[in-house]
């Protein structure tokens, strides 16, 4: 499954409009994603419960957690 994620490369935030990138490892519906407030890790889920840190920069998965079989609805970063 592919996830496109963009992020202006001159300023470090996100972006709407064209994606500049896309990541690939989910095997089913990603479900959700978000960015941290910084905007190089990339958090997100999918519908058999496998959720990923992605990180940005790199363009490769930092970690994997499958939770399933639920589908994982929402993801968020503590903003503390």
């Amino acid at each position: 499954m592919k996830m496109h994620a963009c992020l202006d490369e001159k300023t470090g935030s996100r972006k709407m409009g064209k994606c500049e990138q896309s990541l690939y490892g989910h095997m089913h519906s990603i479900n959700d994603a978000t960015f941290t407030s910084r905007g190089h890790i990339i958090a997100s889920c999918d519908a058999r419960g496998v959720t990923k840190l992605w990180d940005f920069r790199k363009l490769i998965p930092i970690v994997s957690i499958d939770v399933g079989p639920s589908p994982g609805n929402e993801v968020n970063f503590d903003p503390t």
